[in-house]
């Protein structure tokens, strides 16, 4: 197997950022002028992201976190701005799911009187905090300190979403 230079790889990794850049801001674009097709891609690009981002949120209660991922997609249909990045628009995405959740676990509480959700709405992690704005940086930089058939297999199974056997 033939590895490419440090320099080489890190000129492809930013090409590979740049035109993802590019197809975030052409589809969230596509979205704002109702495009369902795009909708869709949407859909299927993020929906999973979501729906593991919302088990942890739930601490992995599959049953609520379907509801919420169908919450916060609905709420994402209705208002979607454009974005220029994946990063904001990622960002975007849990803060509504975040909401949604906390949302649904007030109307749960009015509903069946239920202390057990207040108590658990408590121990959510906080949203955007300062760790958050860093982590980033900091896993851009893991994944530049990794041997690049290593990185590539990351990259594979977390950014392009290639299953591993």
């Amino acid at each position: 197997m033939i590895l490419s230079k440090p320099d080489e790889d890190h000129d492809h990794l930013a090409r590979e950022h740049r035109a993802h850049d590019e197809t975030i801001r052409s589809l969230t674009k596509a979205i704002r002028s109702g495009d369902e097709d795009s909708f869709s891609t949407f859909h299927d690009l993020y929906s999973g992201r979501l729906y593991r981002h919302l088990l942890f949120l739930t601490r992995g209660h599959e049953e609520v976190s379907r509801e919420i991922l169908q919450i916060t997609l609905i709420k994402t249909a209705r208002k979607f701005p454009r974005f220029e990045r994946e990063i904001q628009l990622w960002s975007w995405l849990k803060q509504i799911a975040r909401n949604s959740l906390i949302d649904w676990m007030r109307q749960e509480k009015r509903a069946n009187d239920r202390y057990s959700a207040v108590d658990w709405l408590e121990t959510l992690p906080a949203p955007d905090t300062e760790a958050d704005s860093e982590l980033p940086a900091i896993l851009n930089q893991a994944l530049a300190d990794l041997a690049f058939d290593e990185r590539a297999l990351i990259e594979s199974a977390y950014f392009d979403g290639e299953r591993q056997n």
